[in-house]
């Protein structure tokens, strides 16, 4: 004699919702088997294939008025045995792009000024009789650059004034010239420091 019974609507929803799990679990187990296999068959390409490749994005600040994007793009220069790197800015209304190109040497580091009416940036100038970094102000976006720096040590870095009347500058201290026997002392104080001792 067959004995049945009828299982409950709870029990049969139960069993359909184990089972779905169930099927989701193993379709998701091949999945991942397949990807993993897939992954380990490729061949990866090695390191200087990478650093041959690569590209950095870097300084993105925005236009004070909101509405261009200057960034610093740099790529690997194989033949040249450095890094090049373009400045680059962004228009966010039309999608387009101005590469800055500077006359001046080693031009980096641009900045809008604080109302946006002037760009400014580091180049090497010879203003002080060598050739060293200095901070270069420009009307943007059609003014000539003019060199508003002459630190006899070169510029390392700089920052406009919030009411733009004024740039604050980094630069190096430079040594007061010692003549006579005075070039040949280099003394320095003992103490107990960890790097005296």
């Amino acid at each position: 004699m067959r004995h049945t019974r009828e299982l409950s609507t709870s029990t049969k929803t139960n069993v359909m919702c184990s089972s779905q799990i169930l099927r989701k679990f193993i379709s998701a187990f091949f999945f991942i088997i397949i990807n993993v296999g897939f992954c380990f068959s490729q061949k990866h390409a090695d390191y200087t294939t990478l650093i041959k490749n690569s590209t950095g994005i870097s300084g993105l600040q925005f236009s004070p008025d909101a509405k261009s994007l200057l960034y610093a793009l740099s790529k690997v220069d194989w033949e040249n045995n450095r890094r090049r790197t373009e400045y680059i800015i962004f228009d966010l209304a039309t999608k387009s792009q101005r590469v800055l190109s500077f006359k001046e040497q080693g031009a980096n580091q641009p900045a809008w000024s604080p109302t946006g009416k002037h760009m400014s940036f580091i180049a090497i100038s010879d203003t002080t009789g060598t050739a060293l970094p200095q901070v270069y102000i420009q009307d943007w976006p059609n003014g000539k650059a003019v060199c508003i720096t002459a630190s006899r040590s070169g510029v390392a870095g700089f920052q406009w004034s919030p009411n733009e009347e004024a740039i604050l500058f980094v630069a190096k201290d430079t040594l007061q010239k010692k003549t006579g026997t005075e070039r040949f002392v280099q003394a320095f104080e003992v103490g107990n420091n960890s790097y005296t001792t």
